[in-house]
């Protein structure tokens, strides 16, 4: 329990310096500038109209696989500099062994993924005030949108599936989408801390970069190219929610972020046991 107590103060560490990285800043407003382009017409449409929408659009966000790059490119680039090894981690991690300053570090990343993805989804929120409203189920907007091809009618770039409006109710999908983006997000960053102390600093970026990138093939390619894409995961619309499509089931993609999560944790402490210790300059 103490080492683990060590491990969060160390994770603690690494966050209070945001406020001093203008990385932190830049990528959430590359973020927001995305997201108001993205998420902002339905905004439009609700004015003209004077309707409301529930703050769900979150799932439909990154439904489409190009969204689906811009977001997961802007978490790599607040991770790129694992395995954050600055001035101050050598004193830290001979005070707590090698050991408990590698649990530290992913822990960091598994809530700078948790983070990064909360503050994502609060963004689609945001951009629709002041016409967030509560109404039963995912309300007249989103399942109109769903249902009808009324959104690209109205610009409308936001891909709303009616797979995920019918098969899941509007707080269940973004719990969901939520905890498959935070898996993810993890995976991503241990990619990046794993190659970058193995290989060389760049190794990481470019391999987490390729992740991101593969969507956008495989939405040219067979249908089982999905079991070999963790980052399309990201979109419930290519995960087989009803049991009735070729995609790769919901607890299948559960179970391979988690095991990859858990193997790229264990190769994290692998490779920091035998690592000698190095300052690399923040990017």
């Amino acid at each position: 329990m103490a080492e683990l107590r060590k491990a969060a103060l160390l994770a603690a560490h690494n966050f209070q310096k945001w406020p001093v990285n203008p990385r932190v800043y830049v990528v959430f407003l590359l973020e927001l500038a995305y997201v108001h382009w993205m998420v902002s017409p339905v905004g439009d449409f609700c004015a003209q109209g004077g309707y409301t929408v529930g703050p769900w659009v979150f799932p439909f966000l990154l439904a489409e696989p190009y969204s689906r790059l811009m977001v997961m490119l802007g978490l790599i680039l607040l991770l790129c500099d694992a395995p954050f090894i600055e001035s101050d981690h050598p004193a830290l991690l001979l005070r707590s062994g090698r050991r408990t300053w590698t649990a530290g570090q992913v822990l960091y990343i598994a809530g700078t993924s948790a983070v990064y993805f909360a503050v994502v989804y609060l963004l689609t929120v945001l951009v629709l005030l002041p016409h967030v409203g509560f109404e039963p189920g995912w309300g007249k907007v989103i399942h109109t949108f769903c249902q009808t091809r009324m959104a690209g009618q109205h610009g409308i770039v936001l891909l709303f599936d009616h797979q995920i409006s019918n098969a899941l109710g509007p707080v269940e999908a973004n719990l969901l989408e939520l905890l498959l983006c935070w898996l993810l997000g993890a995976l991503l960053g241990l990619v990046l801390f794993v190659l970058n102390l193995t290989v060389n600093r760049s190794a990481g970026a470019i391999c987490a970069a390729a992740l991101a990138i593969f969507p956008l093939f495989v939405e040219r390619a067979g249908w089982w190219m999905h079991y070999i894409s963790p980052v399309s995961w990201a979109s419930l619309s290519v995960v087989d929610l009803t049991g009735t499509t070729a995609f790769p089931s919901l607890g299948y993609a559960l179970a391979v972020l988690a095991g990859g999560n858990a193997l790229l944790a264990l190769l994290a402490f692998l490779a920091m046991g035998r690592r000698d210790i190095d300052v690399l300059k923040s990017v």
